[in-house]
C-alpha cells in the first residue's frame, strides 16, 4: 500500500510541476500550498517512522495518520485563503488547530530527513516568538500571541509560505526534472567516462576523475547530495584502489560535489531562494557565480594534484580509461541540452521556467533514436 501511494503521490507531484511548467503558476498560496502538501506526504511515505521493535506494527496506520494531517491542513489551508483577506487578523479556532497540525507535521518530516538539529532549531525560535517578552535587555521583546505565530507562518505568504517555498516550486523542482531527465538518458554515466578518459591517465587519476565528474554531474542536478551518491560510488573506491586513504578520498569526492550548488546554470536551492528575495535575475546570479565556481575547481584539481605528487599516488590501468574520441561522442548529446538551457536563459532572457522546458524537450528529441536510453513510457514512468 506505501508504494501505491508513494507512486500515486510522485506521479501527482511530477504531473503538476510539468503542467505548472507549461501552462504557468497558480496564485502563490495554491501553488506552494499543493507543492508542500504533496512533497511532505512522500516524505512520511519515503522516510518510515522509527519505533522500537514492539511498536513496529504501528509504523503503518503512524506514517498514515501523518499523511493524512498534512493532506488535511493543508486542504484546510487552500480552503481558507480565499476568505482570510476578507478577514485578515481575525483567526478562528479551526485557523489555530489546523496551523499547528500543519507546523507539527512540517517539523516532524523534517526531523526524519535533517535530523533533530533543524527541527530543535525551529522550535526554539517558535517558544521565543512566544515567551521573548519574558527576556530582559536587548534579547526582550513585546512577545506574540499564538494566533499570531499561527496566522503569519500558516496563513500569510511571510511564513512557510514565503519566499524560500516560492523558490522549490516556481524553479528547483523544475531542474530536478531536468536533471533526474539527464540522467535517465544515461547523462550521469556519460559524464564520468569523459571525466575519466580526461582525468584517468593523469598521476593521481581517480581524484581528478573525481573533480571532473563531480563538476559535469553537479551542473545539471545541483544537489552536493546526489552529487556523491551519482558519482562517488564509482570515484571513492577507484581513489582507495590507487592508494588514497578513506579519510582522504571522502574529503575529495565532499569537497568536489559541494561546488555542483554554486555551479552554472543548475545550481543549489540557494540560488533559486537568492533569485526571489532579491529580484535579481537567475541568470545574472547564474553568471556571477560562473568565474567563482570555476575558480573553486580549479583549485581543487592543483590541490589533488600536489597531494598525488607527495604520495606518488598511482594512475588507473589503461583497461579502465575508455578513449576519449568515443566518451567525448556520447557526452555530446548531453552537453546539448545544457546548451539550450543556457542559450534561452542568458542569451534570449526566457524565463526558468520556459528555458528548462525548451531544455527537457531538447533530450526526449536527442534520444528518439537511441535505443538504449530512448524515453519509452515505462522509462520516464
Amino acid at each position: 500500500m506505501r508504494k501505491i501511494a508513494t507512486i500515486v503521490f510522485g506521479l501527482f507531484a511530477s504531473l503538476f510541476i510539468l503542467y505548472t511548467t507549461i501552462f504557468g503558476l497558480f496564485t502563490p498560496v495554491v501553488q506552494r500550498g499543493i507543492f508542500i502538501g504533496t512533497i511532505m506526504s512522500l516524505g512520511f511515505l519515503n522516510r518510515p517512522a522509527k519505533l522500537p521493535q514492539k511498536l513496529s506494527k504501528l509504523v503503518d496506520p503512524l506514517d498514515a495518520l501523518c499523511v493524512l494531517l498534512t493532506l488535511a491542513s493543508t486542504g484546510y489551508m487552500l480552503y481558507t485563503s480565499a476568505t482570510f483577506m476578507d478577514r485578515i487578523g481575525l483567526v478562528n479556532v479551526n485557523d489555530i488547530v489546523f496551523g499547528i497540525i500543519f507546523m507539527v507535521m512540517l517539523l516532524e518530516v523534517t526531523r526524519r530527513y535533517m535530523g533533530p538539529a533543524l527541527s530543535i532549531i525551529a522550535i526554539l525560535f517558535l517558544v521565543y516568538s512566544r515567551f521573548g517578552k519574558y527576556l530582559p535587555g536587548y534579547f526582550g521583546h513585546k512577545g506574540y500571541t499564538l494566533s499570531r505565530i499561527v496566522q503569519t507562518l500558516y496563513l500569510t505568504t511571510n511564513g512557510i509560505f514565503g519566499s524560500a517555498l516560492q523558490a522549490a516550486t516556481a524553479y528547483l523542482a523544475k531542474f530536478v526534472i531536468f536533471g533526474e531527465l539527464l540522467d535517465a538518458t544515461g547523462g550521469s554515466k556519460a559524464f564520468m567516462d569523459f571525466a575519466t578518459a580526461i582525468g584517468g591517465r593523469r598521476r593521481g587519476g581517480p581524484a581528478k576523475i573525481a573533480v571532473i565528474s563531480s563538476a559535469l554531474t553537479g551542473s545539471i542536478n545541483g544537489s552536493p547530495a546526489a552529487n556523491v551518491t551519482t558519482t562517488g560510488t564509482f570515484t571513492i573506491p577507484l581513489m582507495k584502489k590507487v592508494g588514497y586513504t578513506a579519510c582522504v578520498a571522502g574529503a575529495v569526492e565532499a569537497v568536489a560535489s559541494s561546488g555542483g550548488s554554486i555551479l552554472p546554470p543548475v545550481m543549489g536551492s540557494s540560488a533559486f531562494v537568492m533569485s526571489e528575495m532579491t529580484g535579481i535575475p537567475y541568470a545574472s546570479i547564474a553568471l556571477a557565480s560562473a568565474i567563482p565556481a570555476i575558480i573553486y575547481y580549479v583549485a581543487i584539481y592543483f590541490v589533488v594534484d600536489f597531494e598525488a605528487a607527495r604520495n606518488n599516488y598511482a594512475r588507473i590501468s589503461e583497461e579502465e580509461i575508455p578513449p576519449l574520441k568515443t566518451a567525448l561522442k556520447k557526452s555530446i548529446n548531453f552537453f546539448i541540452p545544457l546548451t539550450v538551457l543556457i542559450i534561452f536563459l542568458v542569451v534570449l532572457k526566457y524565463t526558468i521556467q520556459r528555458s528548462v522546458l525548451y531544455a527537457m524537450v531538447s533530450i526526449i528529441v536527442l534520444n528518439i533514436f537511441n535505443k538504449e536510453y530512448r524515453l519509452t513510457p515505462k522509462r520516464i514512468y
